[in-house]
């Protein structure tokens, strides 16, 4: 009997980040924000596969497109594949400022616990630390310092302001 299925994908490392929005209740927070859904792409899977280009450095919605074909992003969403270029567009359209604000304070609300249970405030950021060594299968981020994409590694760093 074959147990479970295997997905190859050259980005794993964003499932790394489900465990924090597991907690949250991440489809609680999208759904109490009042985001606009479907029945074939519900709010939060939309809003999971816009958050997979985030994770993912990807400034632009057209570059969605170049995940088409990874399963393993579109199961991070929820879905089998991740929607398409016209779809993501369409769907930041019929967002407001009012629905990420509404996200956003619930979020940082239940965040703030978990990363620091008795901090007051923290910030959060986020860098690309470049590879300067022999080539490497790393992707090419945009790195400020140098003013240009290279190979390099997305970081995520929270900091607690008293400590």
């Amino acid at each position: 009997m074959e147990r479970g299925r295997r997905i190859v994908t050259r980005h794993a490392g964003i499932f790394l980040f489900l465990p924090l929005l597991s907690p949250l209740r991440f489809d609680r927070l999208v759904t109490a924000a009042g985001y606009p859904g479907s029945e074939m792409i519900p709010a939060t899977n939309a809003l999971l596969s816009l958050l997979v280009l985030k994770l993912l450095d990807k400034e632009r919605l057209s570059h969605i497109d170049d995940f088409n074909c990874d399963e393993a992003l579109g199961l991070f969403a929820g879905l089998n594949i991740l929607p398409k270029k016209s779809f993501a567009t369409d769907y930041s359209y019929r967002t407001t400022r009012e629905h990420q604000v509404q996200l956003l304070e619930r979020w940082i609300k239940k965040l703030s616990p978990l990363l620091f249970p008795e901090a007051t405030s923290f910030s959060l950021d986020f860098h690309a630390i470049g590879d300067r060594g022999e080539d490497t299968d790393l992707e090419n981020h945009f790195q400020p310092m140098r003013g240009k994409a290279g190979p390099s590694v997305l970081t995520f760093f929270a900091m607690e302001q008293k400590s």
